[in-house]
């Protein structure tokens, strides 16, 4: 009798423990690998004219995870329509955006958005943002006078960082996951160019 006491016992000590193994790695690792990242694109007149207009893009980046998270390649691309461009693109829902602002010099860094995207600052390491924090990233744009409309994409890769555990733990929850241990996060928004 009192071995089958013995026996419920040891099988009451590997559930427990199987369980609070189970609930670290729910609640505590797993928070602590994925991403959780608010990201959004605004764009604002600076200047308009007959000539030109002139405005910024802004990208706010918000950690709204309990760890570090790290942002690298920062980038945007800047696409525009015209007073008088009725053209549908090929979904047949959009406008369609027939211009681009292109860059002077193409990035070193691999893009996301391909074409004429442009990085909003060369870094060599992935930036990071800690805990409750929001960073804010700026790129002034310069457009044709008779631009009306403007499209921006923006975009990063977000890195997970940490050592093997870390990384398996990436691999077996985050199944989006590169090989390089990243993900790619876009954001797109269209604007009315406010005139003077």
């Amino acid at each position: 009798m009192s071995s089958w006491k013995d026996a419920a016992s040891v099988v009451t000590a590997i559930v427990a423990v199987i369980a609070l193994i189970g609930g670290y790695l729910k609640f505590v690792l797993q928070r602590a690998v994925l991403p959780c990242v608010e990201f959004d694109v605004n764009f604002c007149t600076l200047r308009s004219g007959a000539e030109k207009h002139q405005g910024e893009i802004v990208l706010t980046v918000k950690n709204v995870g309990p760890g570090s998270g790290y942002v690298a390649d920062v980038q945007g691309r800047v696409r525009y329509a015209e007073a008088g461009d009725n053209d549908v693109a090929r979904d047949g829902v959009e406008p369609d955006f027939p211009r681009s602002v292109k860059p002077s010099a193409q990035a070193e860094s691999p893009l996301i958005l391909r074409g004429t995207g442009f990085l909003f600052q060369p870094a060599l390491e992935p930036a990071f943002i800690q805990p409750g924090v929001t960073q804010i990233y700026r790129k002034p744009v310069a457009l044709p006078g008779k631009a009306d409309l403007v499209h921006v994409w923006a975009a990063f890769h977000y890195t997970i960082q940490g050592g093997l555990p870390t990384r398996l733990l990436a691999r077996v929850f985050v199944s989006e996951a590169k090989g390089q241990w990243q993900l790619d996060y876009t954001v797109r928004r269209t604007f009315a160019i406010v005139v003077d």
